[in-house]
């Protein structure tokens, strides 16, 4: 699970780093990230999205929703 304290404050170039380019919007201020994972032989397959700050280029909220399958 991606922990939202952690990436709160963030720069777009520290999430880059972090994730690589994003599933979706990438030259907004809203990104989308697909991710899957496996888990105690679950699949879980993760969608993280991340607000920025227009002003400041910053991270503000990061919602993330699993689905195990």
């Amino acid at each position: 699970m991606i922990n939202k304290i952690k990436l709160e404050g963030k720069s777009k170039d520290e999430i880059l780093n972090l994730f690589g380019q994003p599933t979706k919007g990438g030259i907004t201020d809203v990104w989308t990230y697909k991710i899957s994972s496996k888990l105690a032989n679950e699949n879980i397959d993760s969608t993280v999205v991340i607000y920025f700050d227009p002003e400041n280029g910053e991270v503000v909220l990061s919602e993330t929703e699993e689905i195990a399958s």
